[in-house]
């Protein structure tokens, strides 16, 4: 496909002057809500719900919206209405309050996934935050608030829809079905057209955030720390994602600082990749547009570059 995901075109879109609105909003909305119909009405549970799942088919302005990112889906079995785990399935903000808490799951973790994704694109901010413990116990609690800024030009109806998707209890939410028939969705020829400039920034910023934890993740497998660097540590090499996940490896004397990441380092302080590279280094960050390895380099102050792993 030649698009991207929802967020991406969203600001991509509304950069070369289109305008982003609570329509446009439900337009993307409500295909992902049909497809998501069809997996449940066979029983299959998506379990990923998220916007780099959510991906426009083509990079026209029309261009329908298509649901993937099927790897973690799964099957009910016959008779079946939810399914036990004792593991966490899909993205941590995205988790609903029973698949964080280990508990049987079934179709209303799939409602909840499409009420953060709405969420996302009418405010272009994640409802819950934080990360490990904090964030879990943010979803758990399940209080949203829609009081900041980018809320101040939407709806009631969709506010309301917004409230019931993220119930905290699964049963309370409502079907996918009973979504599809909300006045908010039913009803999208009466949405008001304004343009959401807030939202967009907001978004702007989100999407931002996403492609420095991507770029994290990227280069977090293939860089590794030169040994001649490291004077306390024996000759072998450490792999960077070791360092990250535990910076105490590290020498205390080297500080930390944030170098060219433009203004998605201040978002990205909530993540605990942050937290090892507060310890270990500076990252620093030729465009933030890139995704490679290659575009992101662990630099600690006063010592070489580290070097890349061939084939990492």
């Amino acid at each position: 496909m030649e698009g991207s995901d929802i967020c991406f075109e969203v600001v991509r879109r509304a950069v070369a002057g289109f305008v982003y609105s609570e329509a446009v909003a439900c337009h993307y909305l409500r295909q992902i809500l049909e497809a998501l119909r069809y997996c449940h009405e066979n029983d299959i549970i998506h379990r990923d719900v998220r916007p780099a799942c959510a991906l426009l088919a083509t990079a026209d302005n029309s261009a329908p919206v298509k649901l993937g990112g099927f790897g973690s889906a799964v099957q009910l079995p016959n008779g079946r209405d939810s399914v036990e785990t004792h593991g966490r399935v899909g993205c941590p903000h995205y988790m609903a309050p029973e698949v964080v808490a280990r508990r049987v799951y079934g179709k209303p973790c799939d409602v909840w996934g499409a009420g953060v994704m709405l969420h996302v694109l009418l405010s272009g901010r994640l409802p819950f935050h934080g990360s490990g413990k904090r964030l879990q116990d943010a979803i758990a609690r399940g209080r949203v608030t829609l009081d900041t800024p980018e809320w101040k030009h939407v709806s009631s109806n969709a506010k309301d829809l917004v409230l019931k998707m993220l119930a905290p209890n699964p049963i309370s939410r409502p079907t996918i079905t009973e979504i599809l028939d909300h006045p908010w969705i039913r009803d999208r020829d009466k949405l008001q057209r304004i343009h959401l400039g807030d939202t967009v920034e907001e978004l702007k910023r989100y999407n931002a955030r996403r492609k420095l934890k991507a770029a994290v993740q990227t280069v977090a497998g293939g860089v590794a720390m030169d040994p001649l660097c490291c004077a306390d540590t024996d000759s072998s090499i450490r792999r960077s994602s070791d360092m990250l996940e535990c910076p105490c490896h590290l020498p205390e004397h080297w500080s930390a600082a944030f170098f060219n990441v433009i203004e998605i380092a201040c978002g990205y302080l909530r993540t605990k990749w942050d937290r090892g590279v507060q310890r270990c280094g500076a990252f620093v960050l030729r465009d933030v547009a890139l995704t490679s390895r290659d575009d992101l380099l662990l630099c600690p102050p006063g010592l070489p570059v580290c070097q890349c792993l061939p084939g990492g």
